[in-house]
């Protein structure tokens, strides 16, 4: 996830690799992100990389991007 100035597309403000705490889980094709209230959710595989639902401890999770204070 990345974020941009939007008067700047040439300037990055934000990306969730400079952090671990925020860090996506596994895309799932075709899913887009969806954005309420001043937050950004995305639906992900979790931990799951393509094996057996029961293969992961977090077959799925939604990433909500916006809960951390400025």
């Amino acid at each position: 996830m990345r974020a941009y100035d939007a008067t700047n597309l040439g300037t990055e403000l934000w990306h969730s690799d400079a952090s671990a705490a925020d860090a996506a889980g596994n895309a799932v094709k075709f899913t887009l992100p969806t954005i309420a209230n001043g937050k950004i959710y995305v639906g992900t595989r979790g931990n799951n990389t393509g094996g057996a639902a029961s293969s992961t401890s977090a077959p799925g999770e939604i990433d909500v991007y916006g809960l951390k204070p400025n």
